[in-house]
């Protein structure tokens, strides 16, 4: 899949041109030539959301498991991970 990278003006310019494509592929925005921000398909937003929740509820599951010492050492690696994330 190409990467499309459209300046502000651009958009501007066809704004309803590119919402008609995101489900085609997202539209990276550019400001000053750096990338800002993602047009997206509101289709594969909530797609994604639900792949981090279902990722969020794994690791919290595989938190909960007894398992030995070695195991404990990436839980809690992974509970650093998740409480830095929920404290943002």
């Amino acid at each position: 899949m190409a990467i499309r990278i459209k300046s502000v003006q651009e958009l501007k310019r066809h704004l309803a041109h590119y919402l008609d494509t995101l489900q085609n592929k997202p539209v990276f925005v550019a400001k000053n030539k750096l990338v800002k921000a993602v047009l997206l398909d509101i289709a594969d937003y909530y797609s994604i959301l639900d792949e981090l929740e279902d990722l969020h509820r794994l690791l919290q599951n595989l938190l909960n498991c007894d398992r030995n010492s070695a195991w404990d050492s990436v839980t809690n690696h992974l509970s650093e991970l998740l409480l830095t994330e929920e404290g943002d």
